[in-house]
């Protein structure tokens, strides 16, 4: 007989935000849409916006779904889509909007 026992290590290492880059200037802005309504609208005109004020571009317009397809918005980014995110761009703009 094996007697399993819950106690043991419980939740994950601390993760920590990647750090800011000092400018803006020449790095490529990536929109990672969630899938929400008006969510690409609103990060596109950001992402327009800084690239604008920053001397960025934005480089990448893409849903969060396998091959940059629709998802829904509860469900994580594919990991095609990430490592596409990954190699086309410096910053990410995702979050949601209604």
């Amino acid at each position: 007989m094996q007697v399993y026992t819950p106690e043991g290590l419980i939740g994950q290492a601390q993760a920590r935000r990647a750090a800011s880059p000092a400018s803006l200037a020449g790095l490529r802005i990536a929109v990672l849409d969630n899938g929400k309504p008006n969510a690409a609208l609103v990060m596109t005109r950001l992402a327009e916006t800084l690239a604008a004020r920053t001397g960025a571009r934005l480089s990448l317009l893409t849903k969060k779904g396998p091959h940059g397809q629709s998802a829904n918005a509860a469900i994580p980014a594919a990991a095609d889509t990430i490592a596409r995110v990954h190699a086309e761009a410096d910053v990410v703009i995702t979050g949601s909007a209604d």
